[in-house]
């Protein structure tokens, strides 16, 4: 008896079961949720009655519309709680949404809506669960609007625009976006980018649909600054940063995010920010703005490192788009090239590569400068600059001491090489490898040979880390390859993977790094498990990284595997034991200093009397 009492002790104090509810896949998820909702509408929670037809001959707004929508909310005992409309003590400024995406309105407008036409009016009481607490729904409710009470919303629909013209974008998708011209170039305006554009800033029209909205703020002439430099409010930012040059739109934005940055507002002084934001705040009470922008010119201005240690600015286009004409890959460039200590003014340069050719004069006046990336033959700053340059491009970057002429032996007379340094790049050409997809075999044989020898005198030349560049650009290639015609175009592929995995191993070897040597070993011995060749260097590898017993039996083997190199195995075997010998006098020594105090510890001890 008394083992059953402790049994059911036991079970009493076990942690309660939490129910598992079962996982169910997307399409399953959606149409349970559809059969709930239809069951909710079946049993009242949502109830509309039409005040207004509107135009009962035309159509409904369809999921993803663009609406605009005056709307009154009410408490449940009628009194009116908030309200667009001027007439019910509103602004005057219908608001805008996308039925059913981005931030989304109350599911109860959403359903009212898609039944309703153009000018039709409606009255909808609605439960908690169909208002502002619907698992959906993220627009905020109105100041004084509790969501967890039911409310009855007086709804008209004004008017829309399709789905195909309109998305939600921006920061949490907070902006509303229809592209009226589209553009024609790839490059988005980001940070720190300098931009010039147009922009008229309005309340949302009384009538609903895009412009003719009061304007509040509508320059004269084009805006032109740099962006993230805390002169616009988050909203045309995140307007901008979606926008192309040439492309004009209209941005419908929650007022909000039209206030002005936090840095422009500390300097803003009495003006409360607006005096030092090129846009003003809305008016009070709005609840959306809308930006009509034109984004007339767009200056590349990029971190080229993410740290600010190398700033780039265009100074000039080039030909072609961003980033696909750029030579992103290592390749031969022809450039020209100036630089100066930073701080320079005027046409003093202490270097110029035009001037080194013969030519005279900066920005192509001579032969250009005929150069491979990714040989540190440049110095890092000119290399990322122009590696995303389109070819005739002028920049011109200021570049911390890292990436210009720290630790290397070419820095100009007149610049010293912890200084920062100014550069003027221009991309004259490059040699474009041509997409590996579209080449014949014949010219991906000649690609992969150019790649191989580069990288080979790379690495004879003490370049361990730029020909390991050369190594992992032959392996990208052949990786990517699908199209294989026939059993001799594997093998052929399969020997410059080799190559290369072994010659990866050398350059890690080179630089010290025995464990990811292992590693490119262990790939290329996974291809050819017996080969000795590849069992040899991932010895030596395992034998820097400290594995000595390990690399002495892999020694052992590749001499049973090839007899030739029975000679080169017995060297390394007693460079390993060598290594092995280091590496237990280091430790002794460790352990000898680690010893020593304990010891001194100990006499001292043993030399004190005891106290009685």
């Amino acid at each position: 008896m008394a083992g059953l009492k402790k049994y059911l002790d036991q079970l009493r104090s076990l942690p309660e079961e939490v129910p598992i509810e079962p996982e169910l896949k997307p399409e399953r998820q959606k149409q349970d949720k559809k059969i709930r909702e239809e069951q909710d509408l079946a049993a009242g929670a949502v109830m509309q009655a039409e005040l207004a037809p509107g135009n009962a001959a035309g159509p409904a707004p369809r999921d993803g519309d663009l609406v605009f929508v005056h709307v009154t909310v009410k408490a449940a005992s009628g009194a009116a709680l908030f309200s667009t409309r001027a007439a019910d003590g509103g602004a005057g400024h219908p608001i805008a949404f996308l039925l059913g995406k981005g931030r989304r309105a109350p599911r109860g407008w959403e359903l009212a809506l898609l039944a309703m036409r153009r000018g039709g009016r409606k009255l909808v009481r609605v439960g908690p669960a169909y208002g502002y607490s619907h698992p959906d729904c993220r627009m905020e409710p109105p100041p004084g609007v509790e969501p967890s009470q039911p409310l009855s919303f007086d709804l008209e629909l004004l008017d829309w625009v399709e789905a195909e013209r309109a998305r939600a974008t921006g920061d949490g998708e907070d902006l509303l976006k229809v592209v009226l011209t589209e553009s024609t170039h790839w490059e988005m305006a980001r940070a720190p980018n300098e931009v010039a554009f147009s922009l008229r800033a309005s309340a949302l029209a009384p009538a609903g649909g895009l412009g003719g909205g009061a304007a509040y703020f509508e320059p004269g002439s084009p805006l032109s600054l740099q962006l993230g430099a805390c002169a616009l409010p988050a909203g045309v930012e995140q307007a901008l940063a979606t926008m192309s040059q040439g492309e004009r739109s209209v941005v419908i934005v929650p007022a909000a995010l039209m206030a002005p940055p936090p840095a422009a507002a500390a300097a803003g002084g009495d003006g409360g920010g607006a005096a030092a934001c090129v846009v003003p705040p809305p008016p009070q009470g709005a609840v959306q703005v809308q930006l009509e922008i034109e984004l007339q010119q767009l200056v590349q201005v990029r971190d080229m490192t993410g740290d600010g240690g190398v700033l780039k600015r265009r100074l000039r286009p080039g030909r072609g788009e961003f980033p696909v004409d750029c030579p992103l890959n290592d390749t031969t460039v022809r450039i020209h090239y100036r630089a100066r200590q930073a701080g320079g003014a005027g046409d003093a340069w202490a270097f110029d590569t035009a001037a080194a050719a013969g030519g005279g004069g900066g920005g192509g006046g001579g032969a250009p400068l005929e150069v491979d990336t990714g040989c540190g033959e440049l110095p890092e700053a000119v290399e990322l600059c122009a590696r995303l340059m389109v070819p005739g491009e002028l920049a011109r970057a200021v570049a911390q001491p890292r990436y210009a002429y720290q630790g290397r032996d070419d820095a100009p007379a007149g610049v010293r090489p912890e200084a920062a340094v100014e550069f003027e790049v221009e991309l004259v050409d490059f040699e474009r490898e041509g997409h590996w997809a579209n080449l014949s075999w014949e010219e991906r044989w000649a690609l992969l040979d150019r790649l191989k020898a580069r990288g080979n005198a790379l690495y004879k030349a003490g370049k361990h880390k730029y020909a390991s560049n050369r190594y992992q650009r032959i392996l990208q290639l052949v990786d990517s390859t699908r199209d294989f015609e026939d059993q001799e175009a594997i093998d052929r592929s399969d020997g410059y993977k080799l190559a290369a995995l072994g010659n990866l191993a050398l350059c890690e070897l080179g630089l010290g790094e025995g464990a990811r040597a292992a590693e490119w070993c262990d790939k290329a011995l996974k291809l050819e498990p017996d080969s000795a060749k590849f069992l040899f260097r991932k010895a030596k590898a395992l034998s820097l990284k400290g594995d000595h017993e390990e690399a002495d039996g892999l020694l052992s083997e590749a001499a049973r595997l090839d007899p030739s190199i029975a000679s080169d195995a017995d060297r390394e075997r007693a460079a390993n034991r060598a290594r092995l010998r280091a590496a237990e006098d280091r430790q002794r020594k460790g352990f000898g200093g680690f010893f020593k105090p304990q010891k001194a510890a100990a006499a001292g001890a043993a030399a004190v009397p005891a106290q009685g």
